[in-house]
């Protein structure tokens, strides 16, 4: 989904980017522990994250610029 952001002016540096994927992450662990317990895990009823970051991140580029 990175792809997708205007970071053309690189701006939002590399701390930003970090902050944004120990985000997603922290969605991802218990999900990845469910999974590896073999608890079926219904995906329709997890946040959306990464929609949530790729905001966060366009609007920082955007101030940065």
């Amino acid at each position: 989904f990175l792809r997708e952001l205007p970071i053309a002016n690189c701006d939002i540096g590399l701390t930003q980017l970090a902050l944004a994927c120990m985000k997603i992450m922290k969605y991802m662990d218990p999900l990845i522990e469910q999974l590896q317990a073999g608890i079926t895990v219904d995906l329709s009823q997890l946040p959306q994250p990464y929609e949530e970051v790729a905001d966060e991140l366009a609007e920082q580029s955007y101030q940065a610029a």
